[in-house]
């Protein structure tokens, strides 16, 4: 039976230190410690912060009531396929593109680092300043750290990718929907994710972060070590309903941020990592050491909304 927050939204946290991030998520960078791996911390500098109201969940029941996009319901005028390792479907490197109406999909394997910090192997990617609008899509990916949708920015550089109206699935480990890294920034509206692999979150950000941004849609994760949101940047969710079936709701690791509005997230975490694993969460904050997130405070914001969890 589910276990439905009050009209206070009162939230389960767990702010873990360094003996249980341990048992955190499963790693899906080379060498085992990643944003998406195990954390070898010492000491964690992490508090959580949250924010409750005691006004009625309207808008958030609101955003539950509305329609699902489904994948029949976008017209699709042309196909892009990809299956070489390590390439993608559609890139913006330091140029502007706009694309709409179009089935994209990729396989092809890629490994670690150069998958998860800098987009190697995903399907979309945007990088070197690059600006890419994209509506009315369908994104499709089969591969080992294969991202649907990838924004890197290094150093001072900004990369925005805005998609909207666009249903998004990835099937592969390691493999999310959103994915920002390196200071890059992603603007999402009414957007469908499914992902299924494990260490496959729907929200994703990894070395470097960035801005993320979420309004509208449904984001559901059923891998294992799959949040719908991990987060290494600052990320925003508005008006959205969010379903993880094996993993925490939300992590946020290291000195970043998640902010949830009128959000109805269900948090059936009924999957420990490992056998070193000692806790269910809905969500979660913690330091690692991998130097994948700036040690510091963490921060996590409900406001509105409804948090639902499976009693264990």
């Amino acid at each position: 039976m589910k276990a439905k927050a009050s009209k206070k939204c009162l939230i389960a946290i767990a702010a873990l230190t360094a003996a249980a991030t341990a048992l955190a998520l499963t790693s899906c960078n080379s060498g085992g410690s990643s944003s998406q791996a195990d954390s070898s911390s010492a000491s964690s500098q992490t508090s959580a912060q949250t924010a409750t109201t005691a006004a009625e969940t309207t808008a958030a029941s609101t955003a539950a009531a509305s329609k699902k996009l489904e994948e029949s319901d976008i017209k699709i005028n042309d196909t892009i396929e990809n299956s070489a390792d390590g390439e993608h479907a559609i890139t913006a490197d330091g140029e502007t593109k706009t694309i709409s109406n179009t089935l994209v999909t990729k396989t092809g394997e890629a490994d670690g680092d150069e998958a998860d910090f800098y987009g190697e192997n995903s399907a979309v990617f945007a990088t070197n300043g690059g600006t890419l609008t994209l509506s009315d899509m369908v994104v499709k990916t089969n591969g080992t750290h294969a991202n649907a949708v990838f924004s890197y920015g290094e150093g001072t550089t900004v990369n925005i990718v805005n998609i909207s109206n666009s249903y998004i699935e990835t099937s592969g480990n390691c493999s999310g929907g959103l994915m920002t890294t390196g200071g890059g920034t992603m603007n999402a509206d009414n957007l469908t994710i499914t992902t299924s692999g494990n260490s496959s979150a729907a929200i994703r950000s990894d070395r470097g972060g960035g801005t993320v941004t979420v309004t509208g849609g449904d984001y559901t994760t059923s891998g294992k070590g799959s949040p719908v949101i991990y987060s290494t940047a600052d990320i925003t969710v508005n008006d959205a309903v969010m379903t993880s079936t094996a993993s925490q709701g939300v992590v946020v690791e290291g000195k970043n941020s998640v902010t949830l509005n009128n959000v109805n997230l269900t948090a059936d975490n009924n999957t420990k990592n490992s056998d070193k694993s000692n806790y269910y969460q809905a969500v979660m904050i913690y330091q690692s050491m991998s130097g994948d997130a700036a040690q510091g405070k963490s921060s996590f914001t409900m406001n509105g909304g409804t948090q639902g969890q499976a009693a264990h």
